[in-house]
């Protein structure tokens, strides 16, 4: 499957449980064959899921993107995601 307006396919990754194979250079060929702007995180939502739980996955997501700037790192944290689907990037 092709995006449209694109000509690079769109890949949806098969989804494990954690723990899994080291995701940092999975992370890091995404963010360099798509950029910052086609990446949209999505995770930690485990049925038995915590506040502290989610906070530690997003941390660990955090320490895979260090080599995005500030602004790249929430575009694929949210912003991506609220312009897909219509949202506000900034509630409040």
């Amino acid at each position: 499957m092709q995006a449209p307006g694109t000509s690079r396919p769109t890949v949806l990754p098969e989804r494990r449980q954690y723990p899994h194979r080291d995701i940092a250079p999975v992370i890091r060929t995404l963010t360099d064959a798509y950029g910052p702007d086609r990446l949209i995180y999505g995770g930690g939502y485990r049925a038995e899921a915590t506040g502290e739980s989610y906070r530690a996955y997003r941390g660990r997501l955090l320490s895979y993107l260090g080599h995005l700037t500030a602004e790249e790192q929430a575009k694929v944290l949210g912003g991506n995601a609220a312009r897909l689907f219509g949202f506000p990037e900034t509630l409040g």
